[in-house]
């Protein structure tokens, strides 16, 4: 990495500082890590000050001279470290230089007349933004969010549709209770209510076991990924919100066809 990496990159160099201009061969070697590099390293210390080598033969020992936060990387990376570019730190390559610029205004024909001019010999290929490249890396997760979101979809519906058939069902078996409730003078509006308080019942009973599985579950994978989150609490309340509403739609149906009963007929029956 070049002076000024982390600058464009928006990348806040929380304790230390950055790569300097006159990093070269001939000054001290220094890294840069990230966070999760330096719990991983030296858990409960300061990592400014320490030492650190490449895991290869001949490898010279390296101070860190700062601490940014952890970036995203490859899937498979969890931790990284960042060389000054002037030190030559892996040695002679014939790998491709890849640039980071930040701008607002200039174009990438502009970027290329500009390497142009520096060396004519240079090839520039592979520039896209920074958008785009998120959007690439991010396109399988995407595809497996928007899955995942009809499979949930679907199993909201079918969960609608469960609540109410057992609600239905659970009305034409009390059908001669709430006849003989309504002959004892209950009104329509308590009939109603009293099968909304039940549909309800079942449903905050499910929301509580839900969400502790869900918090279970969450507990489980943490143990098996390293740095997942716990599920925010808003999502939680929005689903809790949407099942709710669901079991209020899901209800009201089997609640209008009780308060139609004819209690006389119940009664005769």
């Amino acid at each position: 990495m070049t002076p000024g990496y982390f600058e464009a990159m928006q990348i806040p160099v929380l304790r230390g500082e950055g790569f300097a201009a006159d990093d070269g061969p001939n000054r001290p070697l220094t890294v840069v890590v990230d966070e999760a590099f330096a719990r991983m390293a030296w858990p409960g210390e300061e990592a400014l000050g320490k030492r650190v080598r490449a895991a290869r033969e001949g490898a010279e020992w390296r101070t860190v001279v700062g601490v940014v936060p952890v970036t995203e990387h490859e899937a498979e990376m969890r931790a990284a470290w960042f060389l000054p570019y002037y030190q030559d730190a892996m040695g002679p390559s014939t790998e491709q230089l890849h640039v980071m610029v930040r701008t607002t205004s200039v174009t990438m024909e502009t970027l290329r007349d500009l390497v142009q001019q520096v060396d004519p010999a240079l090839a520039v290929y592979g520039t896209a933004t920074m958008a785009a490249l998120q959007r690439d890396r991010t396109s399988q997760d995407r595809l497996g969010a928007i899955v995942s979101g009809v499979f949930a979809a679907f199993g909201l519906l079918l969960a609608g549709f469960s609540l109410y058939g057992l609600l239905s069902y659970s009305v034409e078996l009390r059908t001669a209770e709430l006849g003989v409730r309504m002959a004892l003078g209950a009104s329509r509006r308590a009939i109603a209510r009293l099968i909304l308080t039940q549909a309800a019942a079942r449903v905050a009973a499910g929301m509580v076991l839900g969400v502790g599985l869900a918090f279970a579950a969450n507990r489980l994978l943490q143990r098996a990924i390293e740095g997942l989150p716990w599920v925010p609490v808003g999502i939680l309340v929005g689903v809790c919100g949407v099942l709710g509403v669901v079991a209020v739609v899901a209800a009201a149906v089997p609640a209008v066809r009780a308060t139609r009963i004819d209690p006389v007929r119940c009664l005769r029956a």
